[in-house]
C-alpha cells in the first residue's frame, strides 16, 4: 500500500495532479478556494478521499480502463455528477466516456478508483461487470447499512498516518484491501434503485444468501440444488432472483463465477505452481477443450496466456507520502 497528497488553489496545479484524467477544472472567483486529496493505492484499486470549499466544474475524458465508485459526504455544499444531482452519503457509480462533475460549497468526496485491467476476485468481478453495464452514471440501491460499512472501510484507510504505513505487515493491509471489496460487492450486487424498485423481499434475500455463500467456498463446484440448501434458499425463488438482476440463469452464473475464480487462481501462481488442467478440474471443468473456449470467450485470451503473464498493478498518479 503507498498513501499521498495533493493541495492547492490553482486549477491549472488540480489538472495536472488529477493525470491520466484529462479534465478541465473551471472554479469560481472565489479568493479562499482549495482542494485537497489523499489517496490510496492497492493492487488494482486507488482510494481517494477529496475535499472542496468552492464553486468548481470539472469535465473531460477519464481514464478507459478506470471505474468510479463515489460517495459524495456534503457539509454546506451540493454535487452533480454527469448531470446527475447527487444525494449526501449515497452510492454513485460514473462509467460515462465523457465525465463531468459540478461541486458548490463545502463538501467531500469519498471515491473507488478500479482498475479494470486488474483481475479482482469473482465477487468483485461480477459487481464491475454489472456496473459496467450502465451506460451513464446512477445512483447503486444499496441500502444505508452497506454503504456506510463501504465509507467506513474507506475511512479507515486514511486515519493511518504516514509514518505507520511501514509498520503494517502484508496481513494487515490484505485484510484492509478484502474489507472494501467485500463492501463494494454487498453495495452493488443486489442491484440499481431500478432494479430494486419492486423486487419482491424474498427473491432479493435468496439472492444475498446465495451470494455470500458463494464469496465463502472461493469457487468451489457446486451445483445449483446444493447451492440452495447450502444457502438456505428457494429454488425457484432464486432462479427469479438472479434472471431480474443478473439476466441469466443460476446455472450460467455458476459458471461464470468458476471462471473467474479459475483466472484468479492463475494469476496468483506461475506455470511453474500449478497448470491449466489443474485449476480447471478443481473448479469442476473436466473438458478442457471446452473450458478454454468459454474462457476466452468471457476474458478474450486463453487460460495458458493468464497464466503465463505477469500480474498488473495500479501506478499511483500524486505525490506519494515516503
Amino acid at each position: 500500500m503507498q498513501i499521498g497528497d495533493f493541495s492547492s488553489k490553482d486549477p491549472s496545479e488540480l489538472e495536472m495532479a488529477l493525470a491520466p484524467w484529462h479534465l478541465l477544472v473551471d472554479c469560481d472567483g472565489s479568493a479562499n478556494r482549495s482542494f485537497e486529496f489523499e489517496y490510496a493505492s492497492f493492487p488494482g484499486m486507488t482510494l481517494c478521499q477529496e475535499t472542496y470549499n468552492s464553486g468548481m466544474r470539472l469535465i473531460g475524458m477519464p481514464p478507459q480502463d478506470q471505474l468510479i465508485l463515489a460517495i459524495p459526504v456534503f457539509n454546506q455544499g451540493k454535487a452533480s455528477f454527469c448531470g446527475q444531482t447527487t444525494k449526501s452519503g449515497h452510492l454513485y457509480s460514473v462509467t460515462d466516456d465523457l465525465y463531468e462533475a459540478k461541486y458548490q460549497g463545502d463538501l467531500e468526496i469519498f471515491s473507488v478508483q478500479l482498475d479494470l485491467s486488474f483481475q479482482f476476485e469473482p465477487s468483485l468481478a461480477l459487481s464491475v461487470e454489472k456496473l459496467l453495464a450502465k451506460s451513464r452514471s446512477f445512483a447503486i440501491g444499496s441500502s444505508q447499512v452497506e454503504i456506510s460499512r463501504l465509507y467506513g472501510a474507506i475511512r479507515d484507510v486514511f486515519r493511518i498516518s504516514p509514518n505507520e504505513v511501514s509498520n503494517h505487515t502484508q496481513h494487515r493491509i490484505d485484510t484492509m484491501q478484502d474489507s472494501i471489496e467485500r463492501a463494494i460487492s454487498s453495495a452493488v450486487l443486489p442491484g440499481d434503485e431500478t432494479t430494486l424498485a419492486g423486487k419482491p423481499g424474498a427473491q432479493s434475500a435468496a439472492v444475498s444468501a446465495a451470494l455470500e455463500y458463494l464469496r465463502a467456498i472461493e469457487g468451489e463446484c457446486i451445483s445449483v440444488r446444493d447451492l440452495c440448501s447450502s444457502a438456505d434458499v428457494n429454488e425457484r425463488t432464486l432462479e427469479r432472483g438472479i434472471r431480474d438482476q443478473f439476466d441469466c440463469t443460476v446455472i450460467q452464473l455458476l459458471k461464470k463465477w468458476r471462471l473467474h475464480a479459475a483466472r484468479r487462481r492463475f494469476r496468483a501462481s506461475g506455470p511453474n505452481d500449478t497448470s491449466v488442467s489443474k485449476v480447471a478440474m478443481s473448479l469442476g471443468f473436466f473438458d478442457l477443450g471446452r473450458f478454454a473456449a468459454a474462457y476466452r470467450q468471457l476474458f478474450d485470451e486463453y487460460p495458458s496466456a493468464t497464466l503465463a503473464g505477469p500480474t498488473r498493478t495500479i501506478s499511483p498518479h500524486l505525490t506519494a507520502r515516503r
